[in-house]
């Protein structure tokens, strides 16, 4: 349910806790105000098309490989997707540098409207290599439309604006995810031809719709954009691999992505094993329009799943169990069911483990992570994030490749329950990651507290986790006024923790800076302090 990889999700943020609480209509009015009414519906408009437009690909897929192909091959499509993936971001990279953002949003989506029809026309001439190369289209490109997506957001919405908004934009982007895989449910029985065209219209669709939210820009951005040299970009490159492996946090951090990402392409794997399994003695045409059903259904139901677990549960466990405990749900739920497959391996056994890692991965797990974050500045945040999205994952998706041919050879064809023990052992070592992972978080949060080296300006999420929170709220006592105003303007991105008898004290506080920032927090604290 990405808006990242399974998503390619990257990022999905939907509201959880008090506001996801209010009803539709309350919680829009809080998220949209006067005058962004517009703008913000033409960006859930294109983030629901976007996902729908994936959701709608990603099930011929499998479908198109798993018809010709068997599925001990896929491990090279997943090798090939790797490969291209570097260079088609050092690519993308150059040309963002001397494009505008909406310049380079038209040329990709140019260049994805040109390879759908291409496929189209090659699905018809029967290339035979053409399983691996789609495969690896809808790898690939699909990270790269939504990270430009992420991209033109930043360009009109301010900071501020980001807190409220994005988590509409997140929830657009979920019912277009369901919309794309209930479509493909719908349609299993229409030729891939026929789904490319549709595919292919809404391609253009989402070109024209970025031409008009690129009008709704802030100014501001633009002169900035000038100004920018490429040294910055450069700088960042050249600290990556110091800022990630110079710190036991963002060691353990990295490690943790890196594990469940090998183990999740693993499940993902084991899900197309078991389906050529259980459909192979259908005809082709008829095989491939099965998949592609159950490939579509399975979407649709996780990703509906998920919105709701976010909605309804995810602030509140992350209150419960705090950022350690919200990283353990994934790896925990993937190790428990990967023992499923491992010691009946089928395809129900197969689809519960993929469908723990869709469901906790870009929901619980993914606020967890983001509020490991916190402790970064803006450029440590961007630099780790870079490294994850670029290599841990892609590097990840290629280990998880080799581990996938070296048991499904002819000399050990152990096929699904070889695959879920490595699932497990995978499992067992992100829970020890995270359990270690918690002391330098707080200790890494404290010192940045200390330092005033916290930002949340570019914190997309409101701070519901406990830790972080205490931390927080201690430093409201402090006898320094300039220690206070720092942490009250912190708080003013918490969410769902009532720190009222710290607060409102100080809005008798001697210093009239504190008691004005007092004042604009109190927003911050749950029912009605105003």
């Amino acid at each position: 349910m990405p808006f990242a990889s399974a998503a390619p999700g990257q990022n999905i943020k939907v509201p959880s806790g008090r506001l996801a609480a209010l009803s539709p209509r309350a919680w829009l009015r809080r998220s949209i105000r006067h005058g962004e009414e517009w703008i913000a519906g033409l960006m859930v408009l294109y983030a629901a098309g976007l996902l729908c437009l994936y959701y709608i690909l990603k099930p011929m897929r499998s479908a198109l490989f798993l018809k010709d192909l068997p599925a001990r091959d896929l491990p090279n499509a997943y090798l090939l997707a790797a490969v291209l993936a570097g260079p088609l971001v050092l690519v993308t990279y150059k040309f963002g540098r001397r494009l505008s953002v909406i310049a380079l949003i038209t040329a990709t989506n140019g260049a994805v409207l040109g390879c759908l029809l291409f496929f189209r026309w090659a699905v018809s001439a029967g290339i035979p290599w053409l399983p691996y190369l789609y495969f690896a289209f809808v790898q690939v490109i699909p990270v790269l439309c939504i990270a430009q997506f992420w991209l033109l957001a930043g360009y009109i919405f301010d900071g501020r604006q980001a807190k409220r908004i994005f988590g509409f934009l997140g929830a657009g982007a979920i019912i277009g995810s369901i919309a794309g895989s209930v479509v493909t449910d719908l349609l299993h029985h229409y030729s891939m031809t026929a789904m490319l065209t549709i595919c292919a219209v809404l391609c253009a669709a989402l070109t024209a719709l970025a031409r008009v939210a690129w009008n709704y820009r802030r100014p501001d951005l633009d002169t900035a954009r000038e100004s920018s040299g490429g040294p910055d970009a450069a700088d960042r490159g050249a600290g990556l691999l110091p800022t990630v492996f110079g710190s036991r946090l963002l060691r353990l951090m990295v490690l943790i992505v890196f594990l469940t990402m090998i183990a999740s392409q693993i499940a993902d794997w084991q899900v197309d094993y078991a389906a050529q399994e259980h459909y192979g003695h259908l005809p082709k045409p008829a095989m491939e329009q099965e998949i592609k059903a159950f490939r579509a259904r399975f979407n649709w139901i996780t990703n509906l799943i998920g919105l709701v677990l976010q909605l309804c549960l995810t602030g509140a466990l992350i209150r419960w169990t705090g950022i350690a405990g919200s990283i353990l749900f994934l790896p925990a739920s993937l190790g428990l069911t990967s023992l499923g497959v491992l010691f009946a391996p089928s395809l129900a056994t197969a689809t519960a483990s993929l469908g723990c890692s869709s469901v906790f991965r870009y929901s619980v797990h993914r606020a967890g992570s983001e509020l490991l974050f916190l402790p970064l500045s803006p450029p440590q945040r961007k630099r780790v994030k870079l490294f994850v999205d670029v290599f841990a994952d892609r590097i990840g998706r290629a280990v998880a490749a080799f581990i996938i041919l070296a048991l499904t050879t002819r000399a050990l064809p152990i096929g699904l329950p070889g695959t879920a023990s490595v699932v497990v052992l995978l499992a067992l070592g992100c829970i020890l990651c995270s359990v270690r992972l918690h002391r330098g978080y707080v200790d890494a949060f404290r010192r940045q507290l200390v330092r005033r080296e916290v930002d949340l300006s570019e914190v997309n999420r409101y701070v519901t986790d406990a830790a972080s929170l205490r931390l927080l709220i201690s430093m409201l006592k402090s006898r320094t006024e300039r220690q206070i105003l720092y942490s009250l303007g912190l708080l003013q991105s918490a969410r769902n923790f009532d720190f009222s008898a710290e607060l409102l004290p100080l809005l008798e506080h001697p210093s009239a800076f504190v008691r004005e920032e007092a004042v604009r927090t109190l927003h911050a604290l749950p029912g009605n302090h105003e």
